[in-house]
């Protein structure tokens, strides 16, 4: 769940109302808006846990004006769903390629070599750290070596007690982990009838959500968290990426083309800002339980609306795409693995640590140590392993 923003190639130019040659466009092994995105999605989670420990309210005056943000801090969480539906996009961007451009597909071993090189290490530093840390709040010895097991095995988030335990954000791997599993399977009919099986696997999910409202089961993360709950992040992000390989080895005719990509990614943004706030509304009437629920009716529009982000923009004029691709959430999507591992912890312990400093000293010194800790996982562990990985292929 990382790497740095690349620009896209520009579309041909020309005159926004002349016909211009329908020439197919190049593609990268990363594409920008994406990591972009990645970056948004880890900058909402760890804006989300520092608001939570700390209680810290988003909402400042500058320059004599009111600016609240509250609403976006406090539904940071859906970073998580935006995480899962850039994951999505990325296992499949390499095969929706191979079957537009007539390239290899990548074998099964392979996939697996890469998935286990970019995740294990990583995770394995960072859950030992942290059972060890929080050794003596387990029940028993057997209860410690019964969820360290678990966590091994990524089958923690399939039981309520640890589901959350050891360090909460590492429910996440376990579903990502279970839908590595599936993708072969779900890549082989994909890539063969890629709008169709998205349609039932849209379906499927929505179909388990309401039967989850049916039977009042949506007020735990637990339970509208499962991977059922939340697949259709992830075959959004996989549709994503057909579509825009598609697209662009077509070709795109004409800048007004380009124009409407644009608004359509646009619009995207402002319809994910408007549910946020609605969001945002629900948590406040109800509480956690009530903001699950809400999240649990609503979720394939979050997944619909984070496809039409990346596709437009993707797809669109190259001012549109300088949002996402900034220094700033390039670097951030680049640590942004480790830093979603690392991050809560951090600013637990700066909070425990800190309590008779002013507030934002406290969460100034976490943010900083998390990010230290993060680039240095990334950079001295994460990359050199991949490039290992590389060259023995």
């Amino acid at each position: 769940m990382a790497v740095s923003a690349l620009p896209l190639p520009h579309a041909l130019e020309g005159p926004a109302d002349a016909p211009a040659r329908i020439e197919p466009l190049a593609h990268e092994e990363h594409v920008g808006v994406f990591d972009g995105l990645r970056g948004v999605a880890i900058l909402l989670v760890v804006w989300y846990h520092v608001g939570l420990v700390t209680h810290a309210l988003s909402a400042w005056t500058v320059f004599g004006r009111s600016l609240n943000v509250q609403a976006i801090a406090q539904t940071g969480f859906v970073g998580v769903d935006l995480f899962f539906f850039v994951s999505g996009f990325c296992l499949f961007y390499p095969y929706a390629r191979s079957i537009v451009e007539g390239r290899e597909l990548m074998t099964m071993r392979e996939f697996t070599r890469k998935r286990l090189l970019k995740i294990l290490p990583s995770y394995l530093l960072a859950l030992t750290a942290f059972a060890l840390l929080y050794r003596q709040s387990f029940a028993s010895p057997a209860d410690f070596w019964r969820q360290f097991g678990l966590h091994l095995a990524f089958l923690h988030p399939l039981f309520l007690d640890s589901f959350g335990s050891i360090s909460g954000p590492l429910w996440t791997l376990g579903i990502e982990v279970e839908f590595y599993a599936l993708f072969p399977l779900i890549c082989w009919f994909f890539r063969k009838q890629p709008f169709i099986v998205f349609s039932l696997i849209a379906v499927g999910a929505i179909f388990y959500r309401v039967s989850l409202s049916a039977h009042g089961a949506t007020t735990m993360l637990y339970q509208t968290d499962q991977l059922p709950a939340v697949i259709d992040l992830f075959a959004s992000g996989m549709l994503a990426a057909y579509v825009i390989v598609l697209v662009r080895m077509r070709g795109i005719r004409s800048n007004a083309a380009r124009g409407a990509w644009t608004a359509i990614g646009i619009a995207a943004i402002a319809s994910v800002g408007l549910l946020l706030t609605r969001l945002s509304a629900a948590g406040d009437a109800g509480g956690d339980a009530g903001a699950y629920t809400w999240l649990n009716d609503h979720r394939f529009a979050f997944a619909a609306l984070f496809g039409a982000t990346g596709i437009g923009l993707t797809l669109g004029v190259p001012a549109g795409r300088l949002l996402f691709t900034n220094p700033i959430l390039g670097y951030l999507a680049g640590i942004s693995y480790n830093l979603y591992l690392w991050h809560l912890e951090i600013v637990w312990q700066a909070h425990l640590l800190l309590q008779r400093v002013p507030q934002w000293i406290t969460i100034a010194a976490a943010v900083v140590v998390a990010l230290a800790i993060a680039s240095l996982v990334t950079y001295l562990i994460e990359r050199p392993l991949l490039k290992l990985g590389r060259r023995r292929t």
